[in-house]
């Protein structure tokens, strides 16, 4: 019995190790290519800064921009758009405003109009906070409030005061995230009609252009349903680059 409790620990710590050595070799793996494709781009050689960028199996906002910096090189400015977007969903204070200018290049490029100022600063915004502090600042105001009418608690007013507004803040900035994360959105890569249905045999009720963006509201097989300013119906797959 020993001798198989043994044979176990053997076991778990030989699989630990390959565990450990497989994890080392994929981000040796990873920085190559990423730094194969900065060298790529600094050569000019767009087409395999991209292949290079592509092989990434995690990509970071850092990827996606300079991903999107050689699409916008190479002119390819719908997917200089999509690779945009990925970006700033995760990007950091730092990286917004060389992601903010390139986007702007990018919309005039293609004759569309430039995010609201509004959109920057939600997207600034949430590069700052912290999903889990603000759920605990929120759960610990709460809480509070829920002891001082309970207990009674007789309490300074610029305490109160200072609660509700961490409340308030924090409650607000959980609803934002909550709203940003649950729509899926997507990019439209090419301009199609849309359907009443998932088929083409159905009518048409509208028609969706290049590089605007849509919601994705559901999917079927190899269609999505999609909301866009004027419209609400179906299209391929193929003609949209979900962001999620």
């Amino acid at each position: 019995m020993a001798w198989s409790i043994g044979k176990n620990i053997m076991r778990k710590y030989l699989l630990g190790v390959i565990l450990c050595f497989y994890g080392v070799v994929c981000e040796s793996r990873e920085r190559e290519f990423f730094l194969q494709g900065n060298n790529f781009f600094e050569l000019g050689n767009y087409t395999e800064a991209l292949e290079s960028y592509g092989k990434l199996e995690n990509k970071g906002p850092v990827v996606w921009y300079n991903m999107a910096l050689c699409q916008y090189k190479k002119q390819a400015f719908v997917e200089a758009l999509i690779d945009l977007r990925k970006a700033e969903k995760s990007a950091g204070s730092d990286l917004l405003p060389q992601i903010f200018s390139l986007l702007k290049q990018v919309q005039t490029e293609l004759g569309k109009p430039h995010d609201s100022e509004f959109h920057e600063m939600l997207i600034w915004y949430l590069s700052y906070v912290s999903l889990w502090w603000s759920q605990l600042m929120f759960l610990f105001c709460w809480f509070l409030f829920f002891l001082m009418h309970w207990r009674m608690w007789v309490i300074a007013a610029w305490i109160r005061k200072s609660l509700a507004i961490v409340f308030i803040l924090s409650g607000t900035t959980l609803l934002l995230i909550w709203w940003t994360s649950y729509e899926n959105y997507g990019i439209v890569k090419k301009q199609s009609p849309v359907f009443v249905g998932s088929n083409e045999q159905f009518h048409t009720v509208g028609a969706v252009s290049v590089a605007e963006s849509v919601v994705l509201k559901k999917q079927k097989e190899s269609w999505y349903k999609i909301q866009s300013a004027e419209v609400t119906g179906w299209v391929p797959e193929l003609v949209i680059e979900p962001l999620k």
